[in-house]
């Protein structure tokens, strides 16, 4: 969710929601019909009417169709989450002490952002939100106006982003000390309506599917919100769910070795044998997990596939980062190592300027499967730009996870990225980009197109191995206002 830490540079400002994504769009579909049968919500402390944005709303995270000719199989599973407690998040549609609807909404009367449940949680709330709700007031006094919005009204989508940055960073200045995550979310994902940005909610209506976004009467219309609803509303269950038990950590399914190649068709499929043991979230986590070492096992069964008969292939993994790529090490071995059948040796060398390599460097223990198949996986962590980290073997692929390769500045306001893409394509393999949105695809592709002349192998398009975890996307809410890590992808 919200501003993503560059992969490649180190901001100065760290993402509202710990996600990494910075500029993005979902590319929506054709648009559900949506209805117009609005009511307003006329109080803050009243009882919040909803309204039927949409009819028929999609089911996610599920297989449209039962893959018959599934060849994954598991070793038998045995369901087991380990929880551990996660920052604070804010949604402006829940309550910011217990996480529970706004049934009855009581707004904080200084600032006019934050909102709860009851009176009691707000008077609990406020030795947290003192500060920070002290700053808005003088922020507003600072540009002689009654509410930190406004301005907002009507404002093209790229200066209603600067406008909201512009918020957090005054605020923020104002308290002398670093915001944390849910109170950047405060200013970034503010309660105005999705087409105008009006923020009075006497004039706002609510979705009564997801109760979360927003709209005047009649600008529902023009909204694709009916697209990401349902997404939405899973983000909102997963805040709360994280809220009273924690993160969910579930134990990750070990694939049998096959005989013969898999045919892979999507995440779902691949799951479908074990899915039926999983609850909602756990499931929606573990396809974070597999994202990757599956969009990379994909890339090569569909445009190398010379390298499945080989008994070694090496990946580099550039601009890795230890909360993605590297946590859960295993997933490599169960969902790449496992799945190619000849392949005796995976060697993964791991790149970025956040890796801790001194910590990350230990052995890995392969699974019984590999030790009886003489299977064995290695891993190596540069603390380094891709581009002056000496030592790196020849990759037979090159992966770059979410990257924001179109970005022209990061780490010291230098541009480091073009060295690093000169470096990456100088070894003639195939380079594997995915991103959050088709917008940043395109945007990564021309960038590298600018540093040097490529062909594309394959894409850009859709990666069927993408998480189906939504996350909060800022950077282009007004097309969609979720977003999932490795949504597209190309090979160059």
């Amino acid at each position: 969710m919200g501003r993503r830490k560059n992969k490649h540079n180190k901001p100065g400002i760290s993402s509202p929601n710990g996600n990494r994504q910075d500029t993005s769009i979902l590319k929506p579909e054709n648009n559900s019909k949506v209805q117009s049968d609005f009511k307003k919500d006329t109080s803050d402390s009243k009882k919040v009417e909803h309204v039927n944005c949409i009819k028929d709303i999609p089911k996610i995270n599920e297989t449209k169709t039962i893959d018959l000719h599934n060849e994954i199989s598991f070793e038998t599973y045995h369901p087991s989450s380990e929880r551990f407690m996660g920052r604070e998040y804010y949604l402006y549609s829940l309550c910011q002490v217990c996480k529970g609807e706004l049934t009855k909404k009581v707004t904080c009367p200084k600032c006019n952002l934050i909102s709860y449940c009851s009176q009691e949680h707000r008077r609990e709330h406020w030795p947290s939100h003192a500060d920070l709700c002290d700053a808005v007031v003088a922020v507003c006094e600072d540009r002689g106006v009654k509410h930190i919005m406004q301005g907002a009204h009507n404002l093209p989508p790229d200066k209603f982003r600067i406008f909201r940055f512009k918020n957090m960073i005054d605020c923020e200045n104002k308290i002398e000390r670093p915001l944390e995550g849910w109170e950047k979310e405060i200013f970034i994902f503010p309660n105005v309506c999705g087409i105008c940005q009006e923020y009075n909610n006497n004039n706002l209506v609510v979705c009564i599917n997801c109760k979360h976004n927003s709209f005047c009467v009649g600008h529902q219309e023009k909204s694709n919100h009916s697209q990401w609803c349902e997404h939405v509303l899973q983000f909102k269950r997963i805040v709360e769910d994280q809220s009273k038990f924690g993160v969910v950590c579930p134990s990750i399914p070990v694939c049998k070795i096959p005989p013969i190649l898999p045919n892979l068709s999507d995440v779902s499929c691949f799951f479908q044998s074990i899915s039926k043991h999983l609850e909602s979230f756990e499931y929606l986590q573990l396809t974070e997990i597999a994202t990757c070492p599956l969009t990379a096992l994909n890339t090569i069964l569909k445009t190398k596939t010379e390298l499945c008969s080989t008994k070694k292939i090496s990946l580099h993994v550039v601009g890795a980062e230890s909360d993605f790529e590297t946590s859960n090490l295993e997933k490599w071995e169960y969902y790449f190592l496992h799945l190619i059948p000849n392949l005796e040796h995976l060697q993964i060398e791991f790149i970025g300027p956040e890796l801790d390599a001194k910590i990350e460097n230990e052995n890995h223990t392969v699974c019984k499967q590999c030790l009886v198949g003489n299977k064995s996986i290695s891993f190596k962590f540069y603390n380094n730009l891709y581009h002056l980290c000496s030592g790196k073997s020849k990759p037979d692929l090159v992966c770059v996870f979410n990257p924001g390769l179109y970005r022209s500045t990061g780490f010291n306001g230098a541009d480091t990225w073009s060295p690093s893409i000169t470096n990456m394509l100088a070894y003639n393999s195939p380079v594997l980009v995915t991103e959050y949105t088709q917008k940043e695809i395109l945007m990564d592709i021309e960038r590298v197109k600018a540093t040097r002349k490529i062909q594309l192998k394959s894409g850009p398009s859709r990666n069927q191995f993408s998480s189906l975890k939504p996350n909060l996307n800022f950077v282009s809410d007004e097309e969609s206002p979720v977003i999932f890590k490795n949504y597209f992808h190309c090979v160059m």
